[in-house]
């Protein structure tokens, strides 16, 4: 972000006079901050402080007005000028801390850069207080939800591109959250069902039978049965003692004690395998997390929902990115 600091500063200012005030005071900011990027060598096609504030430029490049709020950026690189477009993909973390540091490792490692300018640019917002998922649909206890939409309207404003939600269960309330924007909101079960329909190296005996390790609340939910329903598999799930055990391992990982969660949900995957499953899918973000930590000889007949997620990030920010700039 540009001037984060003098921006955070000067909008603080602001909350201390009258909304006219403010408004002409922050159009003067606008303009000050856009030429002061331009003389730094940084073209502003679109900059947005506010909602109700968009300042455009473009006289000094004579370039078409877009609605699209992104900053398109020149970089010096071996004495030359080139345009790059910086689109941003947003993450609604958090839940827990340790999955999205594991989210964000994985879009770190998928995507094929070769310095750090080829790297995606990230907007995260980690707010692990978020009310838990899980306890609301099954306990009936606070809702997420309005967490959710303060998060997501956070990474809106911030400039988010696409936004990805590295938790399973807070799925639930996806469809909620995707009509509060137009922004693009990637959904964990629709890509982690499309990878096992299209994935040529599974053998499929019989039934197209798929395991699900997961929260008691995105069981409840069943958004994965549905999804995986619509490419034509099959869902197994685990037997109420062993789901038992599911949830017990993940909030064992979420305290801290990784190797101990892992040992229980290795041992669940195991008997979905025995139970006719030609994959498992790792429907929790901190289960892969977990069975990565120890190893596991299972991890080949595993499909991490968080590495999908992590995989249609990428796609997006390079598709995007082709797209604008060609």
């Amino acid at each position: 972000m540009l001037f984060e600091y003098e921006v955070s500063i000067v909008l603080i200012l602001l909350d201390l006079i009258g909304d006219v005030r403010r408004l002409c005071v922050l159009r003067m900011v606008s303009v000050v901050l856009a030429l002061v990027a331009m003389k730094r060598g940084f073209y502003v096609e679109s900059y947005s402080l506010t909602r109700r504030v968009d300042l455009k430029m473009n006289n000094r490049f004579n370039t078409p007005l877009n609605s699209d709020r992104k900053i398109n950026m020149r970089h010096p690189v071996g004495g030359k000028m080139y345009d790059k477009v910086c689109d941003k993909v947003g993450i609604l973390g958090g839940m827990g801390p340790l999955a999205t540091v594991d989210f964000i490792q994985k879009i770190i490692s998928k995507t094929p850069a070769q310095s750090d300018q080829d790297h995606i640019p990230l907007l995260i917002h980690s707010v692990p207080q978020i009310p838990d998922r899980t306890a609301c649909l099954m306990e009936g206890a606070a809702s997420p939800l309005p967490a959710l939409k303060m998060g997501l309207d956070t990474l809106v404003q911030g400039g988010a591109g696409c936004i990805a939600i590295p938790c399973n269960t807070a799925h639930y309330w996806h469809e909620a959250l995707a009509k509060e924007t137009h922004i693009q909101l990637l959904h964990i079960a629709k890509v982690c069902a499309e990878r096992i329909a299209q994935d040529s190296a599974v053998r499929w005996v019989g039934e197209r039978r798929v395991g699900l390790l997961a929260t008691d609340g995105t069981l409840k939910a069943g958004f994965y049965e549905r999804e995986l329903a619509s490419f034509g598999l099959a869902c197994t799930l685990p037997a109420n003692k062993d789901q038992m055990s599911v949830m017990e391992g993940i909030y064992l990982v979420k305290s801290g004690k990784v190797n101990e969660g892992a040992a229980l949900l290795e041992l669940a995957m195991q008997k979905l395998l025995d139970n006719g499953a030609e994959r498992v899918i790792l429907g929790c973000t901190e289960i892969p997390l977990a069975l990565e930590s120890i190893h596991s000889p299972l991890l080949p007949l595993a499909v991490d929902a968080t590495g999908a997620l992590a995989d249609a990030c990428v796609a997006w920010y390079l598709n995007r990115n082709e797209r604008l700039v060609a």
